[in-house]
Parts: C-alpha cells; sequence; structure tokens
C-alpha cells in the first residue's frame, strides 16, 4: 500500500488538482504541487511508521530508497 501510494498516489493527487487551476490557484502554485508530489519523501518517516504498526521494515527501507532515486531523477529531468 505504502509502494502504491508513493508511486501512483501522489503523482495521481497532483494531476487531479489541475481543474483548480486558475480558478483557485495560480498556474505557478499549481506548479509547486506537481514538484511537491515528485520530490522525495524521508526515508526515516516511512520506517517509523511502518515500525510503529508492525509492518515490513525491510520492505519500507526499500521502497522509500527506490522512491528517492526516482523522484530525485524525475525532479532533474523537470
Amino acid at each position: 500500500m505504502v509502494f502504491l501510494s508513493t508511486f501512483a498516489l501522489f503523482h495521481l493527487l497532483g494531476l487531479a488538482m489541475n481543474p483548480l487551476v486558475p480558478g483557485v490557484m495560480t498556474p505557478m502554485v499549481y506548479l509547486g504541487f506537481l514538484y511537491l508530489c515528485a520530490l522525495p519523501a524521508t526515508a526515516q518517516s516511512s520506517i517509523a511508521f511502518t515500525s510503529a504498526v508492525g509492518g515490513n521494515v525491510a520492505a519500507a527501507i526499500c521502497s522509500a530508497s527506490a522512491s528517492s532515486s526516482r523522484r530525485i531523477l524525475i525532479t532533474a529531468v523537470s
């Protein structure tokens, strides 16, 4: 579930905000939200939350590492 939300949900939420432009937010604010959806999350929080609920910590570490690497590359390319 964490992996799916990191790699799909956050990106979809960013794209779903597009109808709010220009009525609710300016195009620059929307661009900021798109970058926010693509930037890496901290591995520490992912691991801490997973550990707190008794989840698979090893999978959380791998997911956070993959997420950070992927999002850094996406940010650099865009």
